[in-house]
């Protein structure tokens, strides 16, 4: 009995100090809410923001958000989301700080199952086991004007959690865009809930923005109390792994020092940091966590996402290296919207109203610091100034797309999200947009829906206003079509949504397969015999061009003259090319057994044929 007493003693005291056990009306309010933002839209730029009124973290992952009718979200982080003891945490609506007006959301409840009315509304918050912990019932959620966010004057005015509409002044302080409002700080709010305040941590900062592998990290902190800071600790994790912790120097004035030694991560790991201190009390209090990626981070590891699609070290900083797929101007002309890939993934590059402030080529290399963001599923990485945080390496290989079935993609989209794809023989299913024939409007597109095999796969190919293929004819489908793999999805989970998005007409009807080979120049036109030959399933063709020969096919016909398959349509430069046929016809049904033609054509005159034979 006595062992399970050694046991149990220990592990509730960390659950105490945790806030994991059953939390009282109270422990949270209300303390901010921004109802009817004016710099940017309702749906993007609501929020609230929690007061904590207790000395320890409060966890609310799993607690339910909701109102008195139908509005009801359950928060669910892919994890821990605390609330800091004596301190703040912002739910928003829309997570991206440069869509939502410019607050820093904590967790982002979405544009779907909760939204605050701009007139009467409920804001209530419970347990999952149904405790209500905080309530706020409202009849203007617009009682100051558009732009400004109602704060509590107080944080003690409440009754068991409840406040009063009355209670909530207008806020004077702007924020991101213009709005006003103190998202994530005291602003108007006074108190700190009552008792004895444990230490106040601010002002964190470390001496490298990108840690490097086998360099120490110094980081400082200004910790202040009412009476006397008796300890402090740097603390740490490398990838969510074990805790750990050193002890900070000082203070030097208000600053401690803490060092991190350079022998605890390596390239692309996730360093997560923050600060513990301690008073006389003692009462003791943890900082936020700081988040960012060591030396060059493979693109692939920006793609680790928590169960609702969004990115499990959002806002956190990265260095990557990719070689740009897209240039400027292809998606925008205002915004720097560009691709860039590595051998590990895709990324999509942007920050609003900087396409002229750097340029991006395609096939160059590219090395990026940025903050790690999403917008609607779709992962990005912003730099904080284009013109300094952008480096251009120079000319490099331009990565060749993967080939993949529409389903194949779907199987494993964030593998693919932001590379290069192409998919063979779609067609348009009429179940979306009309195809553009008119050029569409400035920052328009049109999402046309395509299907690579009968209609039981689907994708969106979504056609961009800024491409010059808007305005152009419609395909004579089937046709192979390439472009960046992307997504749009307005509500969590983030896991629908996927488009392709070609950037050209050239990505419209490609050739796949066809490959160049070295030898210089050809003389003429020459079809070589294929290999092997009788073949099955695939064989591969070789054939030499001259220059200035014009649009060239080839193609296969079955005995009766009728054609199966085009392999190749398209102006090439001088040179020898091979192609694999796979025994398929256009329609990606297979062929019989028996005798085809492999057919050369430059400008519409045959030229050459060969005979192949399919046994199967």
């Amino acid at each position: 009995m006595l062992k399970k007493l050694q046991w149990f003693i220990p592990c509730l005291l960390a659950l105490l100090s945790a806030g994991v056990l059953g939390q009282s009306p109270g422990d949270l309010v209300i303390s901010e809410f921004m109802a009817n933002p004016q710099a940017v839209l309702d749906d993007n730029g609501e929020y609230l923001e929690l007061y904590n009124n207790t000395g320890n973290p409060i966890d609310i992952n799993g607690f339910t958000l909701r109102d008195d009718d139908s509005d009801s979200h359950v928060i669910d982080n892919g994890g821990s989301l605390l609330v800091p003891a004596f301190g703040f945490i912002v739910l928003g609506i829309d997570g991206n700080s440069s869509t939502n007006g410019g607050y820093t959301a904590d967790y982002t409840y979405g544009n779907g199952s909760f939204f605050l009315a701009n007139g009467g509304d409920e804001i209530v918050l419970e347990t999952p086991g149904g405790t209500e912990i905080c309530r706020l019932n409202y009849t203007n959620g617009d009682p100051f004007g558009a732009g400004v966010s109602a704060e509590l004057s107080n944080v003690t005015l409440h009754s068991g959690g409840v406040t009063q509409e009355s209670d909530y002044v207008a806020a004077t302080s702007p924020y991101g865009l213009g709005d006003l409002g103190s998202p994530g700080t005291p602003g108007n709010t006074q108190g700190t809930g009552g008792g004895d305040p444990p230490p106040a941590i601010s002002n964190i900062m470390r001496d490298a923005w990108i840690p490097e592998p086998g360099t120490a990290l110094t980081v400082t902190a200004d910790i202040t109390d009412d009476s006397d800071v008796a300890a402090a600790e740097l603390r740490w994790s490398i990838d969510g792994g074990t805790m750990q912790a050193v002890a900070m120097t000082g203070p030097v004035g208000d600053t401690w020092t803490g060092v991190i030694p350079g022998g605890e991560y390596s390239d692309g790991q996730m360093l997560e940091y923050w600060i513990w201190a301690e008073d006389d009390a003692p009462q003791s209090v943890e900082s936020e966590h700081h988040q960012v990626y060591v030396g060059d981070t493979p693109i692939a590891n920006l793609h680790i996402n928590d169960p609702n699609g969004v990115p499990l070290y959002r806002n956190a900083y990265a260095r990557v290296t990719g070689v740009a797929t897209v240039g400027n101007g292809t998606f925008s002309v205002d915004n720097l919207d560009v691709y860039l890939q590595d051998n590990s993934g895709g990324v999509n590059l942007f920050q609003f109203g900087a396409d002229s402030l750097v340029t991006i080529t395609v096939g160059n290399s590219y090395t990026v610091v940025g903050k790690l963001d999403h917008y609607n599923g779709k992962t990005e990485i912003i730099p904080d100034d284009p013109e300094t945080d952008i480096t251009d390496n120079g000319a490099s290989t331009l990565p060749s797309p993967f080939n993949l079935s529409i389903a194949g993609l779907l199987a494993d989209p964030e593998t693919y999200e932001g590379r290069l794809v192409v998919i063979e023989q779609v067609t348009n299913t009429n179940g979306g947009d009309s195809w553009p024939a008119d050029s569409l409007s400035p920052n328009f597109g049109a999402n046309v829906e395509i299907s690579d095999d009968g209609g039981t796969s689907l994708l969106i190919l979504r056609i961009d206003s800024e491409t010059d293929i808007d305005g152009s004819p419609e395909p004579s489908w089937p046709v192979n079509v390439q472009g960046v793999f992307s997504q749009f999805d307005n509500s969590s989970p983030y896991n629908s949504g996927y488009q392709l998005l070609p950037r050209s007409l050239e990505d419209i009807d490609v050739t796949v397969g066809i490959e160049p080979l070295s030898g210089g120049v050809a003389n003429g036109f020459k079809l070589h015999p294929n290999y092997p030959n009788p073949f099955n399933p695939a064989t591969t063709l070789r054939f030499e061009v001259p220059a200035n020969s014009g649009t060239v096919t080839l193609a296969i016909y079955n005995a009766l003259g009728q054609k199966l398959k085009t392999l190749v349509q398209e102006r090439l430069a001088s040179g020898a090319y091979e192609v694999q046929w796979r025994g398929d016809g256009d329609n990606g049904q297979s062929a019989p057994s028996g005798i085809y033609f492999a057919v050369l054509k430059a400008n519409g005159q045959e030229l050459q044929r060969a005979k192949m034979v399919l046994l199967k």
